[in-house]
């Protein structure tokens, strides 16, 4: 099989049928000389394709690789080839060279897919995005990390959690009818509520019901809702974090029976888990 470095050799501005090719750390450094007046470099995007080659989830036969154009310019690829260079790692890719030079005006200007594109949880694609949500929150509240999530870590998490997982969302979808509030039904109370049927499924249940609803019996379920209300929920991962430790909070103290007068963040830490997950964690 050719490397990048060969179709370089035999003149990159020619056009000629897609192929696939290797390309080693060595050819990504050779192309990425090409890359001019590419768009804005997205070090995150880096780092999540360099996770995902060191991973061995890399797809040879993935149709979107890199294309150069006719007057010899990278202008699609250049954080495929980064993430290449910096791992250190050979792959194979598709190829295309000799396109119009304007093309990249066109490229990737569609809908950005997100994790539930690219998972099936559940045929019903409602409660696929649902637990998708939910399980990539849980993931960033345990790893503390807000970076990108590879596919295998997402499948894996959602093996380990999918009956608990599957009740939640299937209830949010289920009372989103009778005007479930949504001010308090977020991603990151419920990843809480998650961890916590492990541990006492009735008592969460009655927790998460007094959360989600006026006439709940639980205190400090009923506590966190008020507290909720008062604090809209707003974007940024430090201010998630907080919401998730505030309701591990206040479900500690349901699952020990207790009634709280004030909610402050779990004081002590929560268990939390090296990034990346390992398989089965």
């Amino acid at each position: 099989m050719k490397t990048l470095s060969d179709l370089i050799d035999e003149g990159i501005h020619v056009r000629r049928e897609a192929v696939r090719v290797i390309v080693t750390p060595a050819c990504a450094d050779r192309a990425l000389e090409l890359n001019t007046g590419n768009r804005y470099v997205r070090k995150a995007n880096i780092e999540y394709l360099t996770k995902v080659i060191k991973a061995g989830e890399w797809q040879d036969e993935h149709s979107h690789g890199i294309s150069f154009s006719d007057t010899g310019r990278l202008i699609d690829g250049q954080h495929r080839l980064m993430a290449i260079k910096q791992c250190g790692k050979s792959v194979i890719m598709r190829v295309d060279t000799g396109c119009k030079d304007d093309l990249q005006q066109h490229i990737d200007t569609g809908v950005v897919r997100g994790m539930c594109d690219r998972v099936n949880f559940d045929e019903d694609k409602r409660l696929n995005k649902k637990l998708t949500e939910l399980i990539s929150t849980w993931i960033r509240m345990k790893t503390q990390t807000s970076r990108r999530l590879s596919l295998s870590l997402v499948e894996s998490s959602f093996a380990k959690w999918k009956n608990e997982a599957t009740y939640i969302c299937e209830m949010i979808l289920v009372n989103k009818a009778k005007n479930c509030c949504q001010g308090v039904v977020r991603a990151t109370v419920n990843a809480a509520i998650m961890e916590g049927m492990r541990k006492d499924r009735s008592t969460t249940i009655r927790f998460m019901n007094s959360v989600w609803f006026t006439d709940g019996d639980c205190q400090p379920g009923r506590l966190l809702r008020e507290w909720l209300l008062r604090n809209p929920g707003r974007s940024g991962f430090h201010l998630e974090l907080v919401q998730y430790r505030i309701t591990w909070a206040a479900l500690e103290a349901a699952l020990s029976g207790k009634d709280i007068k004030h909610l402050r963040p779990l004081s002590r830490e929560i268990e939390t888990i090296g990034y990346p997950l390992k398989e089965g964690e």
